[in-house]
């Protein structure tokens, strides 16, 4: 696996930028993991220039309406539906759920865009907060989607350089609604620079796409904290090698230490004792 900043993910695309032309990036996001009870909790997708993205969408749809030979259209591509021959893909067999599962992360990577997501153990988080922690953090996931935030701000820097995210409307709840509300008052650059859409799944073939990334992320999380009950696949390796990505993880320790300044700063900054 490649581990890069989020600034190199996009190195490629942004002499476009500095010759002062405009650069439209687009991010789309996922969440997986995000049930009362999980070990792990994940948001991740893509990044990329517009026009790639408009590529995949070309792509995406052409595999949708002829997935694999004989097979009816599908509505739209679910990893773990895939993975578990739920639903749609009720009627393939391993073999062909191998398939069509190769051919939809192909897309991906033929696409040329970069991949990146923030993993969190969710039962560590669990054990480490206080009661009183967890009024002001929250559960697990908002960790990841503050981090996705803080790495987006960083991507639209440049004069040129403007981003379009695009999330899962499923999880437009109040704590994605407060979070981006918090960052967007303490960071003006994010609301000058970055847009926020959240959207069905099945309405945007990024978002399609994303759930591979942020699905594939929560099987390797499982896969860190347990390597025995849940080794890796052949598919997370195939993708990890040929795709530009950046996987961030927050285990327990790492979730002790990050706690430890945060109680240090609240109650320094603001007066607060937890």
């Amino acid at each position: 696996m490649t581990y890069v900043s989020p600034r190199e993910l996009i190195a490629p695309f942004l002499w476009v930028g500095q010759r002062g032309l405009q650069v439209m990036f687009q991010g789309y996001f996922d969440d997986s993991g995000t049930h009362d009870g999980s070990r792990i909790a994940v948001w991740g997708g893509l990044i990329g220039p517009s026009e790639n993205f408009d590529q995949l969408d070309r792509r995406w749809r052409a595999l949708l309406a002829r997935p694999l030979e004989g097979k009816p259209p599908l509505k739209k591509f679910s990893l773990a539906k895939c993975i578990n021959g739920e639903g749609e893909f009720s009627s393939y067999n391993q073999a062909d759920r191998d398939l069509v599962r190769r051919r939809f992360r192909e897309a991906i990577i033929e696409t040329d865009v970069a991949a990146l997501a923030y993993i969190v153990y969710a039962e560590d988080w669990e054990q480490i907060l206080t009661a009183r922690d967890k009024e002001y953090m929250g559960k697990a996931q908002n960790i990841c989607f503050k981090s996705l935030l803080q790495d987006m701000t960083k991507y639209a820097v440049g004069e040129n350089e403007h981003v379009g995210l695009y999330f899962d409307a499923g999880q437009q709840g109040l704590d994605a609604k407060a979070i981006l509300y918090a960052w967007g008052s303490t960071h003006p650059e994010f609301n000058e620079k970055v847009s926020v859409t959240f959207s069905a799944v099945a309405s945007l073939t990024g978002l399609q796409a994303a759930d591979i990334v942020a699905g594939e992320a929560y099987r390797h999380g499982l896969h860190l904290k347990d390597p025995k009950k849940h080794p890796t696949s052949a598919h997370f390796e195939d993708f990890t090698a040929r795709q530009n990505t950046l996987f961030a993880i927050l285990d327990g320790d790492a979730i002790r230490k990050m706690m430890v300044k945060w109680r240090i700063k609240m109650r320094s900054e603001f007066g607060i004792a937890v």
